[in-house]
């Protein structure tokens, strides 16, 4: 699903796993739902400001609530595969 995405998003998308990452090292290993939901919209935000590429991305996800629930959904299901596949 991440390789049909164009570069930029694939490298937002990517980089917010490794927000997501630190959010749950570092500040709450078990987060519960609202918790992962503020997680993942704060690492896609996140990711999104860190590339100077993304400012559009960036600008959409902060005005346009549909669209970060799609991208949210979108990360939280990749990451929901990654915890499955590594704790296997």
């Amino acid at each position: 699903m991440l390789t049909v995405q164009q570069p930029v998003m694939r490298m937002v998308i990517q980089d917010s796993f490794e927000w997501i990452r630190k959010a749950l090292i570092f500040k709450n290993a078990f987060p519960d739902t609202f918790i992962a939901t503020e997680f993942t919209q704060d690492s896609l935000l996140t990711a999104a400001e860190s590339h100077d590429r993304a400012t559009d991305i960036h600008d959409r996800l902060v005005c346009d609530a549909e669209y970060m629930k799609n991208m949210a959904h979108l990360v939280s299901f990749l990451i929901l595969g990654w915890f499955t596949v590594t704790i296997k």
